[in-house]
């Protein structure tokens, strides 16, 4: 069902949380960049194989007055920001950066992407790139996009982390966990402490010997990590993009580069068996662990599911019974053709 957004709603609930003009205008963007974040997804239409939906999502008309629904593209969420914005008086607009060249399966063939450029009365100006905190947000972590690039540009400026931190604290986007030190923080702490549990060497024998006691243990790390991922983090309230970003995060976080060349990527793709313009653009993720011999251990990201192990036969079952097939060319699931 689709989420309905109320800007206005969203502008009223600041200020009842904080009137009188208790928040700066910087605090005020940051609060609105929040509350819309965490209502947002990435409309995943856009990576269509028809050019005819692919661009009808792209150039997408969107009645700020009436947001019927909550998924869309850089381009559009750029320009809400812009919006809700300019209602509250800080000056803001929807802005484009070519890559020349393909970054990711997310934006199309001329690098074209939007942001959002705010203008603050102090002169200062800064980029907000919101399509890319969706997960970022939605998790309740630090955020990576909002003031904190230039593009090359000279006339954008960076924002102090300390700034940022402070807004966060003020508008209860960060956690008090201490009230006599009055220290705040982002879920992230949370995350590091999943890993310094996984880390413990007690914890891992402890799990070795009741799941994996046959085999050898310094080959079981990584097929622990996975499991732990799958059993501590949520994703099942993300789409499809923030939980894959969401997932890359841990990724990089909990596996060294040694233990990513042991896990193969697949993202897989469906339109349906109507013609593909019709059809709706769903997704998954699987993860492939090899156990050497030839055998796998596979993990499935579905859209509205955490990371689960998956036998083979599931795994199967899943990708014919939508007619999945690899996003890219150079990707496939290891040892699914075989058996």
């Amino acid at each position: 069902m689709a989420r309905k957004i109320d800007l206005n709603k969203i502008i009223k609930k600041m200020d009842a949380q904080y009137p009188n003009g208790e928040l700066s205008e910087l605090e005020k963007a940051r609060y609105l960049y929040i509350e819309l974040g965490k209502l947002l997804k990435f409309d995943i239409n856009y990576i269509s194989s028809s050019d005819r939906k692919s661009e009808d999502v792209y150039w997408r008309h969107v009645d700020f007055d009436k947001i019927e629904d909550n998924k869309y593209i850089c381009r559009q969420i750029a320009e809400m920001y812009a919006e809700i914005l300019n209602r509250v008086g800080i000056k803001a607009q929807r802005e484009y950066r070519t890559f020349g060249e393909i970054v990711d399966e997310y934006f199309d063939a001329t690098g074209r992407h939007a942001y959002t450029v705010v203008e603050l009365t102090d002169g200062r100006k800064i980029i907000a790139d919101l399509v890319y905190d969706l997960p970022f947000i939605q998790k309740g972590l630090e955020t990576i996009s909002f003031g904190t690039a230039t593009e090359n540009r000279f006339d954008i400026d960076l924002l102090d982390k300390k700034e940022v931190y402070e807004a966060d604290k003020k508008i209860k986007y960060m956690s008090q966990i201490d009230t006599e030190t009055l220290t705040y923080v982002y879920s992230d702490e949370f995350y590091k402490m999943v890993k310094a549990e996984i880390e413990n060497p007690e914890i891992l024998k402890e799990y070795v010997d009741a799941t994996y006691p046959e085999q050898d243990r310094s080959d079981v790390l990584v097929r622990y990590k996975l499991d732990a991922i799958s059993r501590f983090f949520a994703l099942e309230k993300l789409g499809f993009r923030e939980g894959k970003m969401f997932l890359k995060k841990l990724f990089q976080e909990f596996f060294t580069e040694e233990e990513k060349t042991k896990i193969k990527k697949c993202d897989l793709i469906t339109e349906g068996e109507r013609p593909h313009y019709y059809g709706e653009t769903k997704m998954m993720q699987c993860f492939a662990l090899d156990r050497g011999n030839g055998s796998y251990d596979y993990y499935m990201y579905v859209t509205g599911n955490n990371l689960e192990r998956m036998p083979i036969d599931k795994v199967r079952s899943l990708v014919i019974a939508d007619s999945y097939s690899p996003l890219s060319s150079v990707e496939t699931i290891p040892g699914f053709d075989e058996r």
